[in-house]
């Protein structure tokens, strides 16, 4: 699996136009949302963490080399829809993500069973080591004592480089959360708290190096690299931390 880098900005809401005229000489849309009227689709969170916060704590003093994990779904909620077991590493600079699809309609079951990793659905392509990717994202979980934090739901965007496909432009757009989800809470959008006031993330992910022609927008607009985690805003926005002691922490869950 190859290292992934990983850039982020956030964005006024009133420079969403002009980006999408600067980048469209440079990309091409994602085939999965040509067809559709926003050109976008949802993206569903349930991030964990321990009952102290440890991977907050860790991203917020700007650890190294860190974990999140996450169980993540797109899209409506049918029968067929498939949910994935994130275990995403960051290893000082790069990103490595592993994971593992599974029907979310087997989630309570998956969570559950003794050898989940029996749910995981198999001979999908790009996902060889799903099964071995399961069973890492359990033994943090039950490591760890993770339980589920914070929902977190947003519309993204997605483009590629015309000259790299391995390069991803992506304009996360209306992020909002709530707090310690049921795992059948992945659909919901009740409760849910608006993060960014008017504003937007571009998230730019690539391989080898940072797209060349995508410097002088990013200077044309003065835009500044940020460590813009969705879970750590998530976390801030619902207060779950307090705010005078980042390391006084609750361990509330319904898990």
């Amino acid at each position: 699996m190859l290292p992934r880098f990983e850039v982020k900005y956030i964005v006024s809401n009133l420079l969403l136009n002009k980006l999408r005229e600067h980048i469209e000489p440079y990309t091409e849309l994602d085939i999965h949302v040509e067809h559709k009227e926003t050109h976008s689709y949802s993206v569903r969170s349930i991030y964990f963490d321990t009952p102290e916060f440890q991977y907050y704590i860790e991203k917020l003093e700007g650890i190294g080399d860190r974990q999140k994990l996450r169980f993540r779904a797109y899209h409506e909620n049918t029968d067929e829809s498939i949910g994935f077991l994130e275990t995403k590493r960051k290893l000082s600079i790069p990103l490595v993500k592993f994971r593992a699809p599974f029907k979310n309609t087997d989630t309570k079951l998956i969570f559950s069973k003794s050898a989940p990793q029996n749910l995981i659905l198999k001979n999908i392509p790009n996902f060889s080591d799903a099964e071995e990717n399961a069973k890492l994202f359990f033994y943090y979980v039950h490591k760890l004592q993770l339980k589920p934090v914070a929902l977190v739901v947003y519309e993204r965007e997605p483009y590629f480089s015309k000259f790299d496909h391995s390069t991803r432009i992506t304009f996360d757009k209306n992020l909002r959360c709530s707090a310690f989800p049921k795992l059948e809470d992945i659909y919901s959008d009740e409760s849910l708290s608006q993060v960014l006031d008017d504003k937007f993330i571009i998230e730019v992910k690539y391989n080898n190096t940072f797209p060349f022609w995508l410097k002088p927008i990013i200077s044309k607009y003065e835009l500044r690299a940020v460590p813009a985690s969705k879970y750590l805003m998530s976390v801030d926005r619902l207060d779950l931390i307090n705010h005078c002691n980042k390391y006084a922490t609750i361990s509330y869950s319904r898990f």
